[in-house]
């Protein structure tokens, strides 16, 4: 039984529960009533809050835990409130507590699994502290309510009950989940042994429901939809039934479900879980064939002790530093690694620069093949901003998900026009206060309650960040401006990723990477529309934006040149400075723009085997342009110049003039050459003066196309 094992089978003897005839209305709401007052009834009844104190606590049940859920979601307050404590999920799929076994279980390949052939073993070699047991849904076997299976069911608790606090420790017991079929009885019978625990609260037990909260919530969500279920099969929850299970739990510690909505930290924390707990169920021995074998302890409390360290890091990470004096020692690895001829870049050090980072740090795109992309053109306005500007609309539609991108191009050009492409932070109307453009809906999110929410912005927020986007400017230089919503692609938050692009392909690949992708296959249109000259654009971004266009410009060499403006940690600052934002410090505060294995690197930056300069390095021979701000600290202005400084040689090997200084300049004063840098006076922003720059940067490079 279980996600992890076989679907339960029942011999021909075994007669299941009929189903109950369909209930009539004063039916229902006399049920209706009865699971309310069950609610009332827990939250009069349910105890009060228990420190947690346990340094190891040690999870019992059946396949319900060893899916473990409901334990990771636990097991994330407890990394975050106490992260000395200890979580061994040792549930065992198919077991029983009471020992009982239907005939013919598993097509009579084996016998359900008795928790007490291995609970001594369990108790003297995992030495708990607390054990949380949860059993019930296997001792009843399915069938009727029948007296001698109660009994049963009531003696392999009190023994279980009995040989834990022999040992000293605590032990916490949880009402069975429900059996979630409405047309089947046999939620009644482990109704009657939720019952019955919550009884023993009397002689002493500690004990938490959750099975009267999983059936109130079933009974409320099945009033919009009668045949809601959280489990399929009627006994294993999905995740949502899991966390409704563990929030009564968590409650009795004072906890909160908070932590387990970090799904950076809960993928860590769920590797921890499992790893201990295959590990330990093999070291200690079962009877249920066909578990997966954990590995040798010693191996699997060394990985784990890894993970716990990237969880104390993700969630601690070491504070930030903005002393120059304070800036640690540090090697930048090389970038050319012997390498001595352009072609040796090219055939072999590119390609594994590249590598690095997207095994590392991006994570790996997609590949697109025929039919994953089409783009439609909605609207088209020649006389748009007073007869400045003609402004398209076209929806991408990248593996069946809709993108919108915003085109502004110069009226009466005679020739494809040079342009410049780079993502908006708040949506395509936020760029100018154009009254054509569309205002289209968002996916919000609050952190503090965990609630997503899609929004249509208000109509004042339209060209609410026009200071950032000088289009006619733009314009009037002859270039055009094409630019998409960073939430079109992916909401930018942790769970985000739902209603973005990486839903439609999961992988390995961080939200960044999924933005920077998504600028490629604004290229790809461009490519197809004869406005454009798509041999001249120029990828340009502003601080996590900055980030993916230097992404974007490293992976698609059509990208004619780059530009990143206050791009920082994880874009064109030095990461070894540990100065400003650092690796810790972005994978706590934005733990989805990355891939997962970028985690390891928090406070450990040595151990990084790519650094900014290389990254800036993959755009070469094209021409390049970092810009930084003064009162930017958090960017680390210093750390930007110098990535510009340590890529030079790959751009000089490759035949250009690179960058050709070595002494930060003045703020307000542009230097370089195929690599251009600035820092500009002021704070983090992307400014007029900053357009200004780059429009002449591009003229400089392309008067003679």
């Amino acid at each position: 039984m279980g996600r992890r094992c076989h679907a339960l089978h029942q011999s021909a003897r075994t007669q299941p529960v009929p189903p109950t005839h369909q209930p009539r209305r004063m039916e229902n709401m006399i049920r209706a009533l009865a699971v309310s007052l069950v609610g009332l009834a827990l939250a009069l009844s349910a105890p009060a809050a228990e420190p947690l104190t346990a340094k190891r606590i040690v999870f019992l049940g059946d396949s319900i835990t060893h899916g473990g859920d409901y334990v990771v979601d636990f097991a994330c307050w407890v990394a975050t409130k106490h992260p000395d404590a200890e979580i061994l999920n040792l549930g065992l799929s198919s077991e029983t507590v009471s020992g009982l076994s239907e005939e013919g279980h598993a097509g009579g390949k084996f016998p359900r699994p008795d928790l007490h052939e291995r609970l001594d073993r369990v108790l003297k070699a995992t030495k708990p502290d607390l054990v949380i047991a949860c059993y019930g849904m296997n001792d009843g076997i399915y069938l009727p309510f029948d007296e001698a299976r109660f009994r049963a069911f009531r003696d392999g608790m009190t023994r279980l009950h009995d040989a834990v606090t022999k040992t000293g420790a605590d032990i916490l017991h949880l009402t069975p989940p429900v059996f979630d079929k409405p047309t089947n009885n046999y939620d009644d019978v482990l109704a009657r042994y939720s019952a019955w625990l919550l009884d023993q609260r009397a002689n002493g037990w500690k004990v938490v429901d959750i099975h009267s909260p999983m059936k109130a919530r079933l009974a409320e969500l099945r009033k919009d939809n009668p045949n809601f279920t959280f489990a399929r099969d009627g006994i294993h929850p999905d995740k949502d039934g899991h966390r409704v299970m563990a929030r009564p739990l968590l409650a009795y510690f004072g906890g909160t479900e908070e932590a387990a909505n970090n799904d950076t930290l809960r993928r860590l924390v769920e590797k921890r879980v499992r790893l201990l707990g295959d590990a330990w169920l093999t070291a200690t021995g079962h009877k249920r064939p066909g578990v997966a074998k954990g590995l040798p302890l010693e191996e699997a409390q060394a990985k784990a002790a890894e993970l716990t360290r990237q969880i104390n890091t993700m969630l601690h990470p070491r504070p930030a530093m903005t002393d120059e004096s304070k800036v640690p020692t540090f090697t930048l690895p090389d970038p050319l690694d012997g390498v001595t001829t352009a072609e040796q870049w090219r055939g072999k050090r590119r390609a594994e620069i590249l590598e690095l980072y997207r095994s590392q740090v991006f994570g790996h795109s997609p590949t697109v093949g025929a039919g994953d992309m089409a783009f439609e053109t909605v609207s088209v306005d020649p006389n748009a901003l007073g007869g400045k500007a003609v402004r398209k609309e076209v929806i991408m539609r990248l593996f069946g998900h809709p993108v919108r991108l915003l085109i502004y191009l110069p009226p009466g050009a005679s020739k494809p026009v040079p342009a410049f492409l780079s993502m908006n932070f708040d949506g395509n109307h936020t760029v100018s206060s154009d009254p054509g453009i569309t205002i289209t809906e968002q996916w919000t999110w609050d952190r503090k309650s965990n609630q997503e929410k899609l929004v249509r912005p208000d109509e004042t927020t339209r060209g609410k960040s026009i200071g950032r986007w000088p289009v006619e400017m733009i314009l009037s230089r002859g270039y055009g401006l094409v630019t998409f919503s960073r939430a079109d692609v992916e909401p930018d938050y942790p769970g985000g990723w739902r209603h973005g692009i990486r839903a439609r392909k999961p992988g390995d690949w961080g939200c960044i990477s999924a933005w920077a992708w998504t600028a490629s296959r604004a290229l790809d249109y461009m490519e197809t529309d004869p406005a454009f000259d798509a041999r001249r654009v120029v990828v340009v971004g502003h601080s996590r934006l900055g980030k993916t266009a230097l992404w974007a410009g490293a992976q698609d060499e059509r990208f004619a040149m780059v530009i990143s403006n206050n791009s920082g940690e994880g874009g064109a600052a030095i990461t070894r400075r540990c100065f400003g934002e650092t690796i810790g410090l972005i994978n706590k505060n934005f733990p989805h723009w990355f891939c997962a294995n970028f985690k390891q690197y928090s406070d450990r930056e040595n151990d990084l085997p790519v650094d900014a300069h290389m990254l800036l390095a993959l755009s070469a021979p094209r021409p390049l342009y970092v810009a930084s701000a003064s009162e930017d600290l958090w960017a680390d202005p210093k750390g930007e110049f110098l990535a510009c400084v340590h890529a030079d040689p790959v751009y000089r090997l490759l035949g250009t003039d690179g960058f050709g200084v070595t002494e930060m300049p003045p703020v307000n004063t542009p230097v370089g050459k195929t690599i251009r840098y600035h820092c500009r006076q002021g704070k983090h922003d992307i400014t007029e003066y900053d357009w200004g720059q780059y429009l002449d940067f591009a003229d400089h490079h392309w008067k003679k196309l």
